[in-house]
C-alpha cells in the first residue's frame, strides 16, 4: 500500500510539472502572438493582416523546460459595422508530454485598436 501511495504520489508531481509546462507553452504562444499582431504596428489594417499571418502558427519548444511542447495559435478578428475598430483575440492551445504523461492549456488574450 506505501509503494502504491509513494507511485501515484510520484506521478501526480509529474503531471503538474508537465501541467505548468503547458500552461508556461500557452502563454508563450499568446505573447507571440501579440507580438506578431502589435509589435511596430499603427495601421489597424496592418494589424488585421498580420492577424491572419499568425493564424495556423505552430511553435515547438526548444528551451529548456519546454522541450517537449509545442503550442498552436490563431487569431480572430472583429469589426462593427461603421466602427473605426477592429477586436482581436488570440488563442494559443499548447500541449506538453505524450501518451500517460500529457498536459493541454488554452490561453487566451484580448486587444482591440
Amino acid at each position: 500500500a506505501i509503494s502504491r501511495i509513494a507511485s501515484q504520489s510520484s506521478q501526480a508531481s509529474v503531471i503538474e510539472g508537465i501541467s505548468a509546462q503547458a500552461f508556461y507553452a500557452a502563454e508563450s504562444g499568446a505573447h507571440y502572438g501579440m507580438s506578431v499582431l502589435m509589435f511596430d504596428v499603427t495601421d489597424r489594417t496592418v494589424a488585421d493582416t498580420n492577424c491572419a499571418t499568425v493564424t495556423g502558427t505552430t511553435l515547438n519548444f526548444t528551451v529548456t523546460g519546454l522541450q517537449a511542447c509545442s503550442a498552436l495559435i490563431t487569431c480572430a478578428v472583429a469589426t462593427v459595422t461603421g466602427n473605426v475598430q477592429s477586436f482581436y483575440t488570440i488563442r494559443s492551445e499548447a500541449s506538453c508530454g505524450s501518451g500517460d504523461i500529457q498536459a493541454e492549456r488554452i490561453v487566451e488574450v484580448s486587444s482591440y485598436m
